[in-house]
């Protein structure tokens, strides 16, 4: 069930929002010929060290769902007594997995004829069979689940088209992303959730198709640009060109990792170099300190936009020219600056 489906008169509906260093429930109320609204929202974060595990980490991201979906579940009946939803149980669970509990994988694929066929829709959908099985192939035998698609653009005999049924031709070429999870890991994430929520509908989402659906909807007006997202230890780089997405790919630095350097780099506390960092976010600080924060990250922030720079030229992009946004929670100023 997607998010942008028709909703029944009334649906409460529960969203885990799952990152590399956070686990986050909303509930929202959908009511017909109203805004969806959100009734409650509870966001824990998983314990994490540096240079962390990869099954460390997951076994925190576990335990931290499984703490948010218990205190979410004790929540629902205050939620009841305030007449904010109708009962104790939630019509849809959706569940949106971000780096690195997805693989996100741009593809732009191509099939030949040797005679010209019309294109149907079953066509277009063997094309993105076709793409699954091989990119399935990132992990082991039988684990690979294909979580999410979204078709960018199809190209018939090289020309982009809009509708595609019923035309005739001798090529077709679609460009495409499919995020894929390891099958085992998506089986530990619904037992965790399930302990305490069940719902009919209970559907798994990439956290970058989402982003790149919700950014075509409320930037339309912009074709060409670079989104960070900025998480714990990496940051999500989507890169669209003609309102299409061009790149798709994370890099290991992120919020944490920019702490540590700089709690390194000044010979302080990680404690006091968050704090500095975000005293940098809202000015409160003596202009001396500013600039020897500002001076500071001038040593860092390079190898940040390196990792950038180097994902984009990866595909024979630019980062020159490009308008970049950064959605950060933390020390949102430094990303910024470095990216002016």
């Amino acid at each position: 069930m997607s998010f942008f489906s028709k909703k029944s008169p009334i649906s409460t509906e529960l969203i885990f929002d799952i990152e590399s260093d956070s686990v986050c429930a909303t509930i929202v109320l959908y009511e017909a010929n109203k805004a969806p609204r959100i009734v409650y929202n509870n966001s824990i974060a998983v314990a994490r060290k540096a240079n962390t595990a990869s099954v460390y980490l997951t076994r925190n991201m576990l335990k931290t769902l499984e703490d948010v979906a218990s205190t979410t579940s004790a929540a629902m009946l205050a939620l009841v007594e305030k007449k904010l939803i109708r009962q104790a149980h939630v019509d849809r669970i959706h569940i949106v997995l971000s780096s690195p509990w997805i693989i996100s994988k741009l593809s732009c694929v191509k099939e030949t004829f040797k005679k010209e066929v019309s294109i149907r829709q079953s066509t277009v959908a063997a094309l993105l069979e076709k793409e699954k099985s091989a990119s399935a192939k990132l992990f082991a035998v039988g684990d690979a689940a294909a979580i999410d698609t979204k078709l960018f653009e199809i190209k018939i005999n090289g020309y982009p088209v809009a509708d595609y049924e019923g035309k005739h031709a001798l090529s077709l070429e679609g460009t495409m992303v499919i995020s894929f999870a390891s099958r085992k890991m998506l089986n530990e994430i619904k037992s965790r959730i399930n302990r305490f929520f069940r719902a009919h509908d209970e559907t798994f989402h990439s956290a970058l198709i989402l982003r790149y659906v919700a950014l075509r909807s409320v930037m339309s007006h912009h074709t060409d640009y670079v989104w960070l997202q900025i998480h714990g230890e990496l940051t999500d780089v989507l890169v669209v060109r003609e309102g299409a997405c061009a790149i798709s790919g994370s890099l290991p630095f992120g919020l944490d990792t920019l702490v540590r350097k700089f709690a390194s780099a000044t010979n302080e506390s990680q404690a006091t170099a968050a704090s500095l960092l975000e005293f940098l976010d809202n000015s409160s600080n003596t202009v001396l300190m500013l600039e020897k924060t500002r001076s500071t990250l001038g040593k860092i922030m390079p190898e940040w936009t390196r990792g950038i720079v180097s994902l984009m030229s990866g595909e024979g992009e630019s980062m020159q020219a490009s308008i970049a946004y950064v959605s950060a929670e933390h020390f949102s100023s430094a990303f910024e600056q470095a990216v002016k």
